[in-house]
Formats: C-alpha cells, sequence, structure tokens
C-alpha cells in the first residue's frame, strides 16, 4: 500500500500543473465537435472523427467527462489521470509479482526473508519512472491520446490478472477479470490486439516450463483471451474511414515504412533516456534508402537478434524485448500509417525499456562494485548495511526528481493551442500541419494578419492541401478579401470535391458578393453530398432567412434540429426566421435554446434580451443583458443596450 500511495502521489506532483491545459489539435474533431457525446444513447456510436472512430469506449469516456461538466477542462485531465495512476500501480503490481517468482526459482535466494522487499523496491523504482517520465505527457496531458493510456490501463490490468490466476485459490475470477479487460481494451484501440500474445509468452518465460504445459494449465483462459479479437474485428468492420490512415494503400510501400519505423524506433529510445526535445506532430518524412535509417537498422537488428537468442534460450529478460517489439508492432512494422512517428506509441514500451534500465543499472551496481570491493553484497537489508541500498536509492530518488522535472515542464507547453504548436515549429519548422494549426489557434485570438502567414506557409511546405486552402479562404474573408477567398475555397475543392467546409464557405461568400444562384447551388450540392449535415442545413437556412425565403429557411432548420438538437447555430437562425415570421414568443424559445447551450456566448444573450425586451419582459432582458456584462464587462452593445432598456422601462413606468 505504501508503494501504491508513493506512485499516486508522485503522478499528482508531476501532473499537478496539467489541469489548466487546453483543448489541442485532435481534442477538437473528438471531443469539441463530436455531437455524440452529449447524448447517453449516442455515447457507444462515435463518428467518424479522428481518435474515437471505432473506439466506442474512449468515446464513452470522453462523454461521461461532457456529463460531468460539459466542455469544462478540469475533468478530462482528473481522468486522464487517474487511468495513468491505475495503469502505474497494475505495471508495479506486475513486476513485484515477476520479480517475487524469480527470487523463488533461485535456490539461494529461497530463504531469503528480504525478497519481498526488494521486489517491492524494485518494482515501486521502475513504476515509479514510468509514470512520471515526461515521454508519458503526450499520452496523460493530451486529452484524447487517453486512447492510449485507457488502453494500456487495460493492456495491464489484463496481464496483471492473468498472473494471479495461476496459482490463485479461486483462478476462475482472476481468468474472469484478465478476459473482460482485455475484451474492454479491445473497444480502446487497436494495439490491444496483442495483449493475448503477450500473455501466453509471459506464462511460457516465467511460469511454465514449455507451451505444451501452459495451454494444458491455461487454454480455457487464453480461448477467452483470443476471442475478444472478435471484439475488434467488429469495430475495425464498421470502421472504415480509419482505413484512409492505415493500410497497404498508402503512399509508401510496406518496406519503406518499416525502414522508417528503424529511424523512429531508434528516435523513441532515445527519448526514453534523454526526453528532450519532445514534439507533438513530428510529421516525420518516410524513408527512401537504408543509408538513411542504417544506425537504426543495425540497432533494431541487434536487439531483435538478441532478443530471439533469449527467447530461445529461454532467458527471462529476454521478455522485456519481446514486450517492447510486440506492444509497438501495429504501428512500428510493416503495416504502413499515415503519420509513421508519435510519442504517445511509446506509453507501454517504454516500461520495458525502463525495467532494462533499472535492472541493468543493479547488475552493474551488484557486479562491478563488488569486484572493487567496494560493498558488500551478501546479507540482508537492514538499518547498519546503509552501503547496500543508500547510494542506489539516492540515485533513484534523483532520477526521478530529474524526470518529474522534465514532466511539470512539458505540461507547460500544453497550456495552450499557441504554446503547444510554437514549442512544435521550433523543434519541427518544416511541418506543415504545425503551421496550419497554428494559424488556427491564431485564428481564434483574433490575430488574423498573423494566422494568413501561417497558412501561407504550410501551402508552400505543402502545396494542394485543402484544408489549408480552406482555412486560407476563411482568413481572408475575415478581411474583407472575398475575391482571393473565394479562389482559395476553389482550389480545396480542386482537391476534395466532397469536402464541405470549403463548399459552404464558398457558397455563403458567393452569397455575400451578390452571386447568389451560384451560392444557393453551392449550399444543394453540399447537401447532395451529404444531406444530413447539420452545419449545411443550418447555414442554408441562414441565407434563405436573409433572402426572405423564410418558410424554406424554416424547413432546413427545423430538419438540422431533428439531427441535432443541441446544434446552437440552427436554433439562432430558426429563431430569426420565426421572429421574421412575426412568432417572437417561439423565437424567444430558440433564443434561449441558444443561451442554453451556449453559456458564455455573449452575442446569445444579447440575442434574447433584445427579443425580450421586443415582448415587453424587461426584468428578463435586463438580465441577459447584465449576463452579456458579466461576460463582456466593455462590451458597447450590451451597455447601449441596458442604457435604452433603462429608459424605455422609464418611460413606460410614467405612462
Amino acid at each position: 500500500m505504501i508503494a501504491c500511495g508513493a506512485i499516486v502521489l508522485a503522478c499528482l506532483i508531476a501532473y499537478s500543473n496539467s489541469f489548466a491545459g487546453a483543448f489541442v489539435y485532435d481534442d477538437r474533431s473528438a471531443i469539441l465537435e463530436n455531437p455524440s457525446l452529449r447524448h447517453a444513447r449516442t455515447w457507444l456510436s462515435p463518428p467518424s472523427a479522428a481518435t474515437v472512430e471505432g473506439r466506442p469506449l474512449l468515446n464513452a469516456s470522453l462523454a461521461l467527462n461532457y456529463a460531468i461538466d460539459g466542455l469544462n477542462i478540469w475533468s478530462y485531465h482528473l481522468a486522464n489521470l487517474l487511468i495513468h495512476m491505475v495503469a502505474a500501480v497494475a505495471l508495479f503490481g506486475i513486476i513485484r509479482q515477476t520479480l517475487l517468482r524469480l527470487e523463488r526459482r533461485d535456490d539461494t535466494l529461497a530463504g531469503d526473508s528480504t525478497a519481498a522487499f526488494r521486489a517491492s523496491a524494485l518494482a515501486l523504482v521502475m513504476a515509479l519512472f514510468w509514470a512520471v517520465h515526461p515521454l508519458q505527457t503526450e499520452s496523460v496531458t493530451y486529452i484524447v491520446q487517453r486512447a492510449e493510456s485507457l488502453m494500456g490501463m487495460f493492456y495491464l490490468l489484463t496481464l496483471y490478472c492473468a498472473i494471479r490466476a495461476w496459482d490463485a485459490a479461486k483462478p476462475l475470477r482472476w481468468s474472469v477479470a484478465a478476459v473482460l479487460c482485455c475484451a474492454l481494451g479491445m473497444g480502446v484501440k487497436e494495439v490491444m490486439a496483442t495483449a493475448p500474445l503477450l500473455v501466453v509468452l509471459y506464462d511460457r518465460c516465467f511460469l511454465a516450463e514449455s507451451f505444451r504445459q501452459a495451454i494444458k494449465r491455461r487454454w480455457k483462459l487464453y480461448l477467452g483471451l483470443f476471442a475478444t479479437w472478435a471484439v475488434l474485428a467488429g469495430l475495425l468492420s464498421s470502421s472504415a474511414a480509419r482505413a484512409g490512415t492505415a493500410g497497404f494503400s498508402q503512399p509508401v510501400t510496406w518496406w519503406q515504412y518499416a525502414l522508417t519505423q528503424c529511424g523512429v524506433i531508434l528516435h523513441y529510445l532515445r527519448l526514453a533516456f534523454w526526453p528532450s526535445p519532445l514534439v507533438l506532430d513530428y510529421f516525420w518524412p518516410p524513408a527512401r534508402a537504408i543509408e538513411q535509417v542504417l544506425p537504426g537498422l543495425i540497432v533494431i537488428a541487434a536487439l531483435l537478434g538478441v532478443t530471439v537468442w533469449g527467447l530461445i534460450c529461454r532467458k527471462p529478460w529476454a521478455f522485456l524485448g519481446t514486450a517492447f517489439f510486440l506492444v509497438l508492432a501495429p504501428t512500428s512494422s510493416i503495416y504502413p500509417i499515415s503519420d509513421p512517428a508519435f510519442e504517445h506509441r511509446m506509453y507501454l514500451p517504454l516500461a520495458a525499456v525502463v525495467a532494462a534500465a533499472v535492472l541493468a543499472a543493479r547488475w552493474i551496481w551488484l557486479g562491478f562494485f563488488v569486484r572493487v570491493g567496494a560493498i558488500e553484497p551478501t546479507g540482508p537489508v537492514t538499518s547498519d548495511a546503509p552501503s547496500r541500498w543508500a547510494a542506489p536509492a539516492l540515485a533513484a530518488l534523483l532520477v526521478a526528481a530529474l524526470l518529474t522535472c522534465g514532466t511539470i515542464r512539458r505540461n507547460q507547453d500544453y497550456r495552450s493551442e499557441l504554446a503547444i504548436w510554437r514549442d512544435t515549429l521550433v523543434n519541427a519548422p518544416a511541418n506543415p500541419r504545425a503551421h496550419l494549426n497554428m494559424g488556427m489557434a491564431l485564428e481564434q485570438q483574433g490575430r488574423v494578419d498573423e494566422a494568413i502567414q501561417q497558412y501561407e506557409q504550410a501551402l508552400r511546405l505543402r502545396p494542394g492541401i485543402p484544408t489549408s486552402h480552406n482555412n486560407l479562404g476563411v482568413a481572408l474573408t475575415k478581411r474583407g478579401r472575398l475575391d482571393e477567398a473565394i479562389e482559395q475555397y476553389e482550389l480545396a475543392l480542386k482537391g476534395d470535391p466532397k469536402f464541405l467546409n470549403p463548399r459552404r464557405n464558398l457558397a455563403l461568400a458567393l452569397v455575400e458578393q451578390r452571386h447568389v444562384q451560384e451560392g444557393l447551388e453551392q449550399f444543394r450540392e453540399a447537401l447532395r453530398i451529404d444531406p444530413q449535415s447539420v452545419e449545411t442545413l443550418s447555414n442554408y437556412g441562414g441565407v434563405l432567412v436573409g433572402l426572405g425565403n423564410v418558410d424554406e429557411a424554416i424547413f432546413m432548420l427545423r430538419r438540422a434540429i431533428a439531427i441535432q438538437p443541441d446544434y446552437a447555430d440552427a436554433h439562432n437562425n430558426l429563431g430569426l426566421a420565426l421572429a421574421r415570421q412575426g412568432h417572437r414568443p417561439e423565437a424567444v424559445e430558440e433564443y434561449r435554446q441558444v443561451v442554453r447551450l451556449e453559456p458564455s456566448s455573449v452575442e446569445a444573450h444579447l440575442t434574447l434580451g433584445v427579443a425580450l425586451a421586443e415582448l415587453g419582459q424587461f426584468e428578463e432582458a435586463r438580465g441577459q443583458f447584465q449576463a452579456a456584462l458579466r461576460l463582456e464587462p466593455k462590451n458597447a452593445n450590451a451597455q447601449s443596450c441596458l442604457e435604452q432598456l433603462q429608459r424605455v422601462a422609464g418611460t413606460k413606468a410614467k405612462q
């Protein structure tokens, strides 16, 4: 319990400054723009969005956060940290159980009363280093990458339960728990597919004399674990869009991807020992020739060779190498993925590296220094023999402190989108995606001219990307440069004719330029591409209101709300349409919905306030104007509306 408490405390210290971090990168599509989080009935039905698609348990965990406190970010960070803590404690349990079994194998240590202490101490050091390592921040502080940490938690719990089932008095409970955790992990991320294989290999390395003995004793457990592959197969078959980011249809061949991974894995290993600089998005270029990755190829080949030799010779340490390569295999072998390198992929493999490093350090300490007579390795660990534990304990504390400081420092980069992308560009200045996302962060802060520069740089580095053209068009529109914006939208559609965002933006720009029929045709084409697009229906309806086609607008807007009842923009446009028809009470109800859905929107409070004032509901209108001023104390419109309301109310009172 003390060791578990120490791990929890270390995690709290390391991630104490992460709770104010912002939503970044894929958090936008997976959380901010994910309608399935809003209703319990859709929690297990994630949309075709980055990271959550085909991963219902991941989506449900994010939906639970949304149910707790909406888009307030603290609960998302707390959940990520709790998941990481459970994973770290599970890792401690796995290592402790393994070391105890190795101690029992050694006849010279069989009667050593300090075996449990040694196992617990070593397990604590390994789990502690793993838990506070800066390389883990991408899986813990970057919210949506709980895909990795949540899967990792279920992976470690699967292995821990399987270990405990071996000699438990009632193994069925532990076996059922292992299968359940394995099945849950399959609903989080595809890497979980390797867990049944690792359980079998663990049994062979530490528990059974042979595969035959292991299968004879645990065939029911293995059958249950491998049956969970059916869960993963079903999820993969239902997430067709994910095939666009992985598979042998990618632009790189399998052998080019394999060569690339030699350099990537070598980089991962370097970060395990020297975690700086850390980069959110590497945009790692594919290797075209062996010469480009020769150092990595040599290192990886040597490590694989040693691991295979160790397995053949039944060396327990070979399990660490096997676990490292097996967990990395789905993302770092021959199966091409659009992005070859992301630090979160080292979440679980880092445990093998840390364990190997700690065991190697212990071996050096108990080998080299014993030979020179510096310490006496025999005898129990007692207070009168501090030479046995004082120096290693101090070294472990120092390393843990340095790793914790590195994690705290890295968490600061996640405090805002602007900060994380600025850091990314420092370390990967040729990354077009980083420039694109930096532009989006700048645009959100109203720094439109700087955003335009970033979008243009993204296009210089990688011409023709539809998203970059679309975002540049939006920024140009904000600057009133409609002709240039239209050109960018058309270039975006040239690259991807089914990309709805530039088509909607093009439609709005054409209408604004008085090319009404052309704009309406673009809206109709967008609906032909996706008739269920709520944003298209809402924008189309809003334009129709402005053109005076109120009945058609109301039809479009009610259709949008039927598809997504909590889409604020549709409610706002419907309120405008109803007000245009003279149905002011009904319009007020729509504006109330907007305020409910976007309580931090100044414009929503102002619109509702004006509508209430027109109905003579002055007190409630005053409350809305005051709410707008609380959100933005210097808002001139809110101040003007409040003053005008007071004059009108005063006049009414005199009458």
